[in-house]
Order: C-alpha cells, then structure tokens, then sequence
C-alpha cells in the first residue's frame, strides 16, 4: 500500500516524518485559514484539494483492506487517512507473544517453488523478519539464513547450491 501511495504522491497524507530535506516521506497536514471568517479562493481550493487528496489515500488504503479490518473503520468522510492508517497499525502492530509466533510459524513454513519464485520467496522472508525485529523479537541474522536455507528446495541443484552457502 505504502509504494502505491508514493507512487501516486499520497503518501504524505500518511507520513509523520518532518525532514523537508526528504520530500517524498515529508508529511502533509490540511492547510489552515488564515482568517476562518474571509477565506480567500486560493485557501479554499488549497483545502479543497487536500481533501480530495486525502480521499484518494484513503481509497487506496481501503482497497488493500481485508473485511475484518475494514470493518474497524468508521464510513464517515471526517476521519483522515493518517488516523486510518495509524488505527490500522495499532491492529497490525501488536508486539504479544501470539503474533510474534504466528510470525514465525509463517517463517517455518516459507518455502520457495524455483528459481523464478526467488524474489517473491525473498521477499517475503525479508517482510516477516522485518515484522519480528520491529516487535522487539529475538531474531538474529544466522537464524535468518536459517530459515532461509531452510524453505529452499530439496531437489538436487538446490540440495548442492545449500551445501555451498553451508561451507
């Protein structure tokens, strides 16, 4: 979701970050009147735009939700793609116990198909491992290369390519 935003100039409807010298992670806040009682045009289609901005990143968001999680989220125009975001993170980044073994449960049972299933298998190890040090989890980088080797095929091309990373 995070590329799709970026792609489309969206993300910093979610981004906190305040590093202007980053300006594709710099953060967007709603523009503010400066008289609230005599908006200018250019305030009001300032505003205007963001909103719909907004919108679009919401949209997005919405479109990579599954039915539960997106039942969390009220359907009301008020609450901001960056609160929607930050909700969705408070649900996807529970630091327990449970999660942290489903995550490596997940790792355990990562395999790859063949050579042409490499980038997705990679990946896919790299996103858990990621999840598991962000939690806090004990999670080295030979327990890494574990796993990886690990989820590699048993045939023997790959039996020999696992031998030679061993040594």
């Amino acid at each position: 979701v995070k590329y799709a935003l970026v792609a489309e100039d969206l993300w910093c409807h979610i981004s906190t970050e305040t590093d202007p010298s980053n300006p594709l992670n710099f953060a967007s806040f709603k523009p503010v009147l400066a008289d609230p009682t005599n908006p200018t045009e250019a305030e009001t289609m300032a505003i205007c735009k963001w909103l719909v901005d907004d919108m679009k990143a919401k949209g997005f968001i919405h479109r990579f939700l599954s039915i539960p999680i997106h039942q969390l989220i009220p359907e009301n125009q008020v609450m901001m793609a960056r609160a929607i975001w930050e909700l969705i993170g408070c649900h996807y980044g529970q630091k327990d116990l449970s999660t942290q073994f489903i995550l490596c449960k997940q790792l355990a049972a990562l395999r790859i198909k063949d050579a042409s299933d490499a980038s997705r298998y990679v990946g896919k190890h790299l996103s858990l491992c990621c999840r598991l040090l962000e939690m806090g989890a004990n999670f080295s980088e030979e327990e890494s290369v574990f796993q990886l080797l690990t989820g590699l095929p048993l045939s023997s091309e790959w039996r020999m390519f696992k031998s030679l990373l061993e040594q």
